[in-house]
């Protein structure tokens, strides 16, 4: 075993092969390592747009809080939205509510005024200043002692002190299903990168032995040469 390895070592063509085959992996892994940055940097998107769409509307982030059971127990204010606060379908797009969207109201100190919603165990997450206009992606224990992944944006939802006993909200999507599906794309992704990887390995064999065949085949001439070039001195 010891001298096949040797023999494979030492054999003409084996710095060809480890040349293409270092550069097949090179670039199969810098594909497989921009391929999966690109999902990850896009993955989030469309989730950050329109968490930022729906801070712009602080009545549809009460009316969200109280329709996902957690809110103060407040009536929706749509009686009491100024007209020139409605929303016009001509402004842009609008935002999207699915069953993953939630809000959560927070007083001056940035303190939870909100109740449980039945799933979330809302004491498990606090909220600071730092989080003020940005989005984060945070983490929030449920009832079940399972973790979800959120992106929450924190807004000052009532500048003016209109709403007594709330300053700002926490508009969170769940992001768990969406991390689950990305984890099982990047794992194909690396699965059929592995394939072609294994391809270039009998690629790199084949190219090292084309390299190499000139060379043999011009050496081989050349010792034809040279002998023959022997024999004709020895005849004079």
């Amino acid at each position: 075993m010891l001298n096949k390895i040797k023999k494979t070592v030492n054999a003409d063509d084996f710095s060809y092969f480890i040349r293409y085959f270092g550069l097949f992996t090179l670039i199969f892994s810098t594909m497989t390592l921009i391929i999966i940055q690109v999902m990850r940097s896009s993955l989030y998107t469309t989730v950050d747009e329109n968490l930022k769409m729906l801070s712009k509307d602080r009545y549809s982030i009460i009316s969200l809080a109280n329709r996902t059971g957690n809110g103060m127990g407040r009536d929706e204010p749509d009686d009491d939205r100024p007209e020139d606060d409605e929303p016009d379908p001509e402004d842009g797009p609008r935002p999207s509510v699915t069953s993953n969207s939630t809000a959560i109201l927070l007083n001056d100190n940035f303190e939870n005024v909100t109740t449980d919603n039945g799933f979330l165990d809302l004491k498990t997450v606090t909220f600071s200043r730092s989080y003020l206009n940005k989005i984060k992606q945070i983490q929030i224990t449920n009832h079940y002692k399972q973790k979800e992944s959120y992106r929450a944006y924190l807004v000052d939802i009532d500048p003016d002190d209109y709403i007594d006993g709330v300053k700002y909200a926490v508009i969170m999507t769940n992001i768990s299903q969406l991390e689950q599906t990305s984890e099982k794309h990047e794992s194909q992704i690396a699965l059929v990168m592995i394939c072609f990887w294994g391809i270039s390995l009998f690629a790199s064999i084949f190219l090292a032995k084309m390299s190499v065949k000139p060379l043999l085949e011009s050496m081989n001439r050349q010792k034809a040469l040279s002998k023959m070039l022997l024999m004709n001195c020895g005849h004079l």
